[in-house]
């Protein structure tokens, strides 16, 4: 997401650079970025270090890490930010910042599941958060290279956390058109953070666990109840925050089965043995449950599950049918 969304940035006029290291860092500075889809092509040069302190204060800056790699991400933070940088989290599952300005019974309660120590707390002020949702699809394919789906979605929706429509939300979106993408800016930006999380918190890790495509369990759902159980325990807990899904769990699957051979992040991420997003996709709303003894006991099943394959599955391992 971070070359996606970078590479448009640049490609559209913004200046921008990338903080990246190891086999992608010498990638960025040998040979660039290079983007492709069906429709599109874009190779250029780009600005990339693996040393904030390089790079000096920044009008935004976006994260595009996994969930569970932020800790380390903003710890490059402090170099890049003047007074009014924005901090523009672009990741999955419910930020850490969900509680901020929330209002209610839990206004200013941290999730301990994604900030633990407090360390994203610490070192990004409240002031600074614009909310990211975004349904982008690509792939690295290989480090400098990503290839996206262009006729899919290009949407952006970034919203203040108190709902306000801000110059600087404007400004922000503006950058985002000039980058190709639809942005849309909301006065509601939890409303569309569970929108999103309504099926990945379903499909991820249920394909994580089956290695099945977002279409082949979604054709399946009417014979596998685990979909509209895992489903309908989400949606008890948005309720109760005061979110309206105003979709169908049935209309919701059926858009679902018309996603052709895609993989969710999770399921790439149990593919290449990395750790998954489990925490932000699953964890975080059993949290959450737990403050308001709501019982999610499928949920909790899919997190135990998901916890459990990451400790012991490994790709490289052939399976050789021999017990």
């Amino acid at each position: 997401m971070g070359c996606l969304i970078g590479g448009r940035l640049a490609r559209g006029g913004h200046h921008v650079s990338f903080i990246a290291r190891g086999a992608q860092l010498a990638a960025l500075r040998a040979h660039g970025l290079t983007l492709n889809s069906a429709q599109d092509h874009w190779q250029g040069a780009v600005n990339a270090t693996d040393d904030a302190t390089t790079l000096g204060a920044q009008d935004a800056v976006i994260l595009c890490t996994k969930a569970y790699q932020l800790d380390g991400a903003v710890a490059h933070l402090a170099p890049l930010l003047d007074e009014n940088t924005l901090v523009v989290p672009a990741v999955n599952g419910v930020p850490w910042w969900y509680f901020n300005q929330h209002g209610g019974e839990f206004d200013g309660r941290t999730l301990a599941n994604l900030d633990p120590n407090g360390v994203l707390a610490k070192a990004v002020e409240t002031k600074r958060i614009i909310g990211c949702v975004n349904y982008l699809a690509g792939t690295l394919t290989q480090p400098g290279h990503v290839h996206y789906v262009h006729e899919l979605e290009r949407r952006i929706v970034i919203g203040e956390l108190n709902g306000a429509i801000t110059p600087r939300l404007e400004r922000l979106a503006a950058a985002f058109a000039d980058g190709g993408f639809a942005p849309v800016m909301s006065e509601d930006i939890r409303q569309n953070i569970w929108h999103k999380l309504w099926g990945n918190i379903a499909f991820n890790p249920i394909s994580a666990l089956t290695h099945g495509t977002i279409d082949q369990i979604a054709e399946g759902y009417h014979d596998i109840d685990l979909v509209t159980a895992v489903m309908n325990e989400a949606r008890n807990i948005a309720d109760k925050l005061g979110i309206a899904l105003a979709q169908t769990t049935k209309s919701r699957v059926e858009a679902a089965a018309k996603m052709r051979g895609h993989k969710t992040s999770m399921l790439i991420d149990i593919e290449h043995g990395r750790p998954t997003e489990i925490e932000a996709i699953v964890g975080a709303v059993r949290e959450i449950g737990r403050w308001m003894e709501e019982n999610t006991p499928h949920l909790n099943t899919l997190y135990s599950l998901v916890k459990l394959k990451e400790r012991f599955y490994s790709p490289s391992v052939e399976l050789s049918g021999h017990a």
